[in-house]
């Protein structure tokens, strides 16, 4: 799996993973068929249902972080879903390809963006550790959420392990009580 494919895959899993029927860290249910997706499919039609779905779940948990974000002084700060903005135009681009191409999405994201599989915490949780590594990330609990060390170079290299990194984090966060996961830059 390409890079990219690889941070949507985590991007898509922890967004679906923060619906409210899950963990509830934004106020969307739109990813399942007796939530928004029922609705969406009569709009949207069967096979753009899933990628609208993603899109919602994905842009509902940016709104969430961009909100606490703003508020930290410093540095920029980023999180996994509102990384650098090089890494997310790329990321935008890939997802946005999917949708006019549903062939070239990989076997991994159709899955798990299957409107009609009923995830739960457990197996999100498990899919999320395969995809980002199983060890666990150093972060430093801040009034702002959980800083993970900063980036320097911002190296595609290392916002990929980044990524990973901040994946890991949201396995410790609580059903309810949602901490935001960021790290900052120095030179990205």
């Amino acid at each position: 799996m390409e890079k990219n494919d690889h941070i949507l895959l985590l991007q898509l899993s922890i967004a679906r993973l923060g619906e409210r029927e899950l963990q509830g860290w934004w106020n969307t249910d739109i990813a399942y068929k007796l939530g928004g997706a029922g609705f969406l499919e009569r709009i949207a039609g069967t096979q753009m249902t899933p990628f609208a779905a993603g899109e919602g779940i994905l842009t509902a948990a940016r709104l969430v972080e961009e909100s606490l974000l703003e508020s930290i002084p410093g540095n920029p700060c980023f999180s996994l879903f509102s990384p650098p903005l090089p890494l997310r135009n790329e990321l935008m681009r890939r997802y946005h390809h999917f949708k006019r191409y549903p062939e070239d999405t990989p076997d991994e994201i159709r899955a798990l963006l299957d409107v009609r599989t009923d995830w739960t915490v457990d197996a999100l949780c498990s899919l999320i550790e395969e995809t980002a590594g199983r060890s666990a990330s150093a972060y430093e609990g801040t009034s702002f959420g959980r800083e993970l060390p900063s980036v320097t170079g911002g190296t595609s290299g290392e916002l990929e392990a980044t990524m990973n990194a901040l994946a890991t984090v949201y396995l410790s966060i609580e059903k309810g009580k949602y901490v935001l996961p960021y790290f900052r830059t120095t030179g990205v």
